[in-house]
């Protein structure tokens, strides 16, 4: 069941255009990421569903009744911010409980809804805590649980880890994951950063320059970029161009990596991905090409190595187990089309 439908949504400020027919949907208790670069128009696709700003064009459905016209605070759908906006002179109880108070819950209502959230996300006995004292994670989880309180149809996410340095982000993102679905929250969270739009939600939505590029799967995102844009904001880097040609022998790919037997519904020029995490320091795969080590970065369990093949640089991720050649020794590459190729047109 589709719980909130975007259709065709477009806006404007003055001469430019932020959003270019945004279309997508989101199921009853499912969380979707909204995921692209700062100024593609994330943040003014979350204001306009959430009423605070007005579509030039376009149709934003809940449960398929259109919300043209219903003001932001009639749309019972919650809101957090980046910097948690929690009230300074309030504390953690009075700050869950603002908007319970506005809704005109009984007090014995909210008191058991206060505790009940900062049960849920992990602060039980934080009612009479100064929110000034606390940590940034505490802050971001009772700003959690006051826009969960109100049991909105609909939880908004604006960068809601942005603020927060990297390893309590990572720390973090989990428990956030764990506390929408327990909640059965239907979301939508917003970010640039992958990690955290794959780890927390169902689907993402790809976003650039205001146009939807990709909607789907964290896995089949990744596994199948849909365009170039989208491979690249994935972290993928080794582009190059190609050509597809049909033959009496079958349907053949000529690139920098020679010429390989390929499947492809595209003809002509194309543009080549070489995936980085798919090629192989050994034999074991069908085709193979030559090349000059040129940079190694070790991380960890991996170790990125830059590469020369054919006078493009292509950079490729190992275990760092292996024992990678160093720079400027020869290293002999192989790997499968199927599952290292991807192709684009030439347009991207």
């Amino acid at each position: 069941m589709n719980a909130l439908t975007i259709h065709d949504i477009h806006k404007s400020f003055g001469d430019t255009k932020v959003l270019k027919g945004i279309s997508f949907e989101v199921g009853l208790g499912e969380s979707v990421a909204v995921l692209g670069p700062s100024g593609c128009g994330k943040s003014t696709l979350l204001y306009t569903i959430a009423g605070l700003e007005t579509p030039d064009q376009g149709e934003i459905l809940w449960d398929r009744e259109p919300l043209a016209g219903i003001p932001a605070h009639r749309r019972d759908f919650g809101l957090m911010f980046q910097d948690f906006a929690l009230f300074p002179h309030k504390n953690v109880y009075k700050n869950i409980a603002f908007g319970l108070e506005m809704g005109k819950y009984s007090k014995e209502d909210i008191s058991r809804r206060v505790r009940e959230t900062l049960e849920l996300v992990g602060l039980p006995g934080f009612e009479n805590r100064d929110v000034n004292s606390l940590s940034g994670g505490e802050s971001q989880r009772v700003a959690l649980a006051r826009s969960l309180a109100p049991h909105p149809r609909l939880l908004m996410l604006d960068e809601p880890l942005g603020s927060l340095d990297r390893n309590l982000r990572e720390r973090l993102v989990f428990d956030l994951k764990e506390i929408l679905h327990k909640s059965g929250q239907t979301t939508i969270y917003v970010t640039h950063d992958q990690e955290e739009a794959f780890t927390i939600s169902e689907r993402v939505v790809i976003m650039n320059a205001g146009r939807l590029e990709q909607f789907d799967t964290p896995q089949n995102i990744y596994h199948h970029p849909t365009t170039v844009f989208a491979a690249r904001f994935l972290g993928f880097n080794n582009f190059f161009q190609g050509e597809v040609l049909n033959s009496a022998e079958g349907t053949i790919l000529k690139s920098l990596l020679g010429e390989i037997p390929i499947n492809a519904r595209l003809v002509g020029e194309v543009i080549v991905m070489l995936r980085p995490d798919s090629v192989y320091l050994d034999s074991r795969g069908s085709c193979k090409v030559g090349g000059v080590v040129s940079e190694l970065f070790f991380r960890g369990g991996i170790c990125r190595t830059t590469i020369i093949v054919n006078g493009e640089t292509l950079t490729f991720e190992f275990n760092s187990k292996q024992d990678i050649p160093q720079p400027g020794e020869e290293v002999s590459l192989s790997y499968n089309p199927l599952e290292s190729i991807q192709l684009f047109p030439k347009d991207g």
